[in-house]
């Protein structure tokens, strides 16, 4: 190999080796934030919230495989995840994406992601029922205006 060559080979070598070190701040904060995507399940979190969306629509429930085939084409997490990681990096630093991966990686932050998506369907709950009871004093309120 000529001496040319053998620079060159090294240098990919090196550049591959070093490749994560060598990237730019915005690159790694967003190589970050889409690690913390990964952590914080929020593929399956995208779906299962998907999947209940149309579940609590009757009028949708009919169409559910439909609707799930269609949304899987055109509508899947991959499209949106890039948009997604870019939201993180707008409103936290590299350091905090770095703890909060740190934290959905340990125990505690593992129990949240399984436990959060059932809180989110609880709490979405226990709203619904208090605006039921809430309604008919809300219309009142509205038909005295």
């Amino acid at each position: 190999m000529h001496l040319l060559g053998r620079i060159l080979y090294g240098s990919v070598l090196i550049a591959i080796a070093c490749g994560y070190t060598t990237l730019a701040p915005n690159q790694k904060k967003l190589l970050r934030s889409l690690e913390l995507l990964k952590q914080t399940e929020a593929e399956q979190t995208f779906n299962q919230a998907l999947t209940l969306a149309i579940e609590s629509n009757p009028e949708l429930t009919q169409h559910k495989a439909v609707l799930l085939k269609f949304f899987q084409k055109h509508f899947a997490f991959n499209s949106l995840k890039y948009d997604i990681a870019k939201l993180y990096m707008e409103h936290f630093t590299l350091k905090e994406i770095n703890q909060l991966i740190k934290f959905y990686s340990e125990p505690l932050g593992k129990k949240l992601t399984r436990v959060q998506p059932q809180l989110l369907i609880q709490i979405q709950k226990i709203a619904s029922e208090k605006m039921a009871t809430l309604l008919p004093k809300l219309m009142e309120v509205l038909q005295q205006q």
